[in-house]
């Protein structure tokens, strides 16, 4: 079993500055966890990352703020999945 992993817990829009549209996802790392003997995985509380389709990490400003690290562009969203 790994010791933890990402997984997509979500996804949603967001536009930068020249108005094109950007689909962003929302992925959470999850642990190793033994319940009753049987081995499964949990989500690590508050251990989540953005990032755009292409894989380039995405950092939070604000809720519907956010700066792509590798450009700097900055984009916002107004969906209500965007945290």
């Amino acid at each position: 079993m790994p010791s933890s992993f990402l997984t997509t817990i979500g996804a949603f829009d967001a536009t930068d500055e020249k108005g094109i549209t950007h689909r962003l996802r929302i992925f959470q790392e999850r642990i190793p966890s033994v319940v009753a003997e049987k081995a499964s995985y949990e989500f690590v509380p508050g251990c989540r990352s953005i990032e755009t389709l292409g894989g380039d990490p995405v950092e939070r400003i604000a809720k519907g703020q956010y700066r792509e690290l590798e450009t700097g562009r900055e984009l916002s969203s107004s969906d209500p999945d965007a945290p």
